[in-house]
């Protein structure tokens, strides 16, 4: 039976051996189009890593001509760090400025007395105040930490509430504002006041506030007597005149060693005002007595006059030019039995506001004196009061951790305010980051950025680098190219084996590195003196100074940098170096010239849109749409023909298969079975 065969099954003639040694002979043709359609989709491949290549030298080509070049950064450098940084744009100043930090801006934080971990807090429309901004929810009721959480998602970015364990039964409730400043104080209404007053977060003030009112009745005279022209009164403001003296009678006094005065301060407005030249009073001859008609007689038309009154005047003499007289030392405090001495006042005119502790004064505090010895300036003041600077209506702050205040700074002897510790408008272009008070000036100096100048040339020089070797490996099949490549990965050292040579039929790549090279290597003349017009002049070159002579590496077109050169050049010529790379060379206020202009003019016509390698990749798009319909085809060709060579081959199986069975029926027919 082992001889038995089964048609589509089993052959003799091994016809499926035969279908297939046939369908591979068929095949060739469509491994053909297969290998073609993968070498076009490599090359695709190839031509997007150049264009992405081409891409990162044109860019960093153009940040160095651009309107956003390097070389018209700025940098702001601080003498203490831990004081005061400081970030400055391209349109600052060169130049130093000395500012001292007297005191940083700050935000209210306050905390709670310990608290028990399940203490409950009321339901109700809860109100806190951050400066005139309003934080208004209304609370169902629940735990201090639901509390805290609804303030959170309420307070947003100016107000926010903390839970700090204190031991294992009790809490801290800390409530803090997000913002700085004296004007962003943080209060409560309503039933936050409760809550801040029930948690001791608040307490009632024991303290009152005065306003003192400035009028005739209460300015008397001090070492030298007054009169009406010395002063003027506006409202609560009182002007003092240049030379003049006086004091302001507090009445009645103020107790200022109690207990109640403890965080009461003592605050007025001055502002110093200079007269202009036609403002000071000038000296002019006295008119003198007034003598009359001396008379005259008349007789037949004869007049006689009367000789003139003589008086004998002395000739009139000016007197002495006073001496110009600047002393700031303006404002005295009656406290006690003696007047103290404040510091002086900033000779300028902004408006400077005075606080005094008021248990830094003798007690009692009795008057404000003035002094104006100026012969050139007016004194005035306004807005005495005493007040507590931390109540919040009638509550007061009883654990502090921080208290709302403003930064204070000191510059060309100027004392400001600001509400935040980020000031960018002190300095034209330049923002001061305050960080700490000081007890010195700090120095901040703008210079130019040298150090983003140069990272921005080494960027350029080091795509420009990476697409010359890319162009080395497309147009050369020689395996040095890629392993004197030196920072390559292992993955892309055996990419860059792969690409070897796939463009070396392409005229245009070689090309490419033709022309950046000349561009590199070629003067670039923008001034009339040829000063500066080289790449090598400030150390970029094939050939920078390296020891050894022009290794295979140089003479492939990579350019090498002498950092020491390229930093001593950008200290020197920075702005030399600018037009080097791009230069108005047309005087129309476009770049037209220089070595990255030059690089990125070239480069754009390759890889903007419908660019070379644009138009080189939808070819070789096409090329691929092609060829895969062509593989569908040939495919279905194929399909159509191994079919045929099935039934063929089948049938013909079939057929000898039932030669067989004739052959074996005739066989069958013995000797024994004819004779009957």
């Amino acid at each position: 039976m082992s001889d038995i065969t089964i048609p589509g099954v089993t052959s003799k003639v091994n016809s499926d051996k035969i279908i297939e040694n046939l369908m591979k002979i068929e095949r060739i043709p469509l491994e053909r189009l297969e290998e073609k359609n993968k070498l076009s989709k490599k090359q695709k491949q190839v031509w997007q890593i150049l264009n992405r290549k081409i891409t990162l030298v044109r860019d960093s080509a153009r940040k160095l001509y651009s309107f956003q070049n390097p070389f018209d950064d700025k940098r702001a450098i601080s003498s203490d760090d831990s004081v005061l940084t400081a970030t400055a744009t391209r349109g600052a100043s060169v130049g130093n400025k000395s500012i001292k930090v007297i005191e940083i801006a700050s935000a209210d934080r306050f905390s709670s007395k310990p608290i028990p971990k399940n203490e409950q807090v009321d339901p109700g429309t809860y109100n806190f105040f951050v400066g005139e901004k309003k934080i208004s929810f209304n609370f169902r009721g629940g735990s201090v930490r639901d509390f805290a959480d609804m303030i959170n998602r309420n307070g947003k970015d100016d107000l926010k509430a903390t839970i700090v364990n204190y031991d294992k039964d009790n809490i801290y409730f800390v409530v803090e504002s997000k913002l700085t400043g004296s004007s962003n104080k943080l209060s409560f209404e309503g039933k936050s006041a409760d809550f801040a007053l029930q948690t001791g977060i608040m307490a009632r003030s024991q303290s009152s506030n005065r306003a003192i009112n400035i009028s005739n009745e209460n300015i008397k005279e001090w070492t030298a007597p007054i009169d009406k022209e010395a002063y003027t009164i506006d409202g609560n403001s009182l002007t003092l005149k240049s030379g003049k003296e006086l004091k302001i009678d507090i009445n009645p006094q103020i107790v200022t060693n109690t207990s109640n005065s403890e965080n009461m301060i003592l605050e007025f407005n001055i502002v110093v005002k200079n007269l202009l030249e036609k403002d000071i009073p000038v000296h002019t001859a006295p008119a003198g007595p007034t003598l009359p008609e001396p008379g005259k007689a008349t007789f037949d038309n004869i007049v006689i006059q009367n000789n003139p009154f003589g008086v004998p005047v002395s000739a009139w003499q000016p007197p002495a030019i006073p001496e110009k007289i600047t002393d700031m030392s303006v404002v005295f405090l009656g406290a006690g039995n003696k007047t103290e001495r404040l510091s002086d006042l900033q000779d300028n005119e902004e408006t400077q506001r005075i606080q005094i502790p008021l248990n830094q004064i003798a007690n009692p505090f009795s008057s404000i004196n003035i002094r104006n010895r100026n012969t050139s300036k007016e004194i005035t003041i306004s807005n005495i009061r005493i007040y507590n600077p931390e109540e919040r209506g009638d509550i007061v702050p009883s654990n502090p951790a921080s208290k709302a205040s403003d930064a204070i700074v000191e510059i060309d002897g100027i004392r400001v305010r600001r509400s935040s510790n980020i000031i960018d408008d002190l300095l034209p272009e330049v923002t001061l980051n305050l960080r700490a008070p000081g007890s010195r000036n700090i120095d901040i100096r703008v210079e130019p950025d040298l150090e983003t100048i140069k990272e921005n040339i080494i960027a350029f020089v080091g795509n420009y680098n990476d697409l010359v070797a890319e162009l080395n490996i497309l147009s050369r099949n020689n395996e040095e190219i890629v392993n004197e490549i030196t920072y390559l990965s292992e993955e892309e050292r055996k990419s860059a084996m792969e690409r070897l040579g796939i463009l070396q039929t392409e005229s245009s790549i070689t090309q490419i590195r033709d022309r950046l090279q000349r561009i590199m290597s070629a003067p670039h003349r923008w001034n009339e003196d040829n000063f500066l017009t080289l790449l090598s002049q400030i150390g970029i070159s094939t050939n920078s100074g390296t020891a050894g002579g022009a290794g295979i590496s140089r003479l492939r077109g990579y350019l090498e940098i002498d950092e020491k050169k390229l930093d001593a050049e950008i200290e020197k010529n920075a702005s030399s170096i600018k037009n080097l790379f791009g230069f108005d060379k047309g005087s129309n206020m476009v770049i037209d010239s220089g070595a990255a202009f030059e690089v990125d003019n070239y480069l754009r016509a390759y890889n903007e849109t419908a660019g070379i390698i644009s138009l080189k990749i939808s070819t070789i798009d096409r090329d691929i749409s092609k060829t895969d319909t062509e593989i569908t085809n040939y495919n279905k060709k194929l399909a159509r023909i191994e079919q045929d060579l099935k039934k063929k081959y089948g049938a013909m199986e079939g057929a000898l298969q039932e030669l067989e069975k004739t052959s074996s029926s005739l066989q069958n027919l013995s000797p024994n079975n004819n004779s009957r």
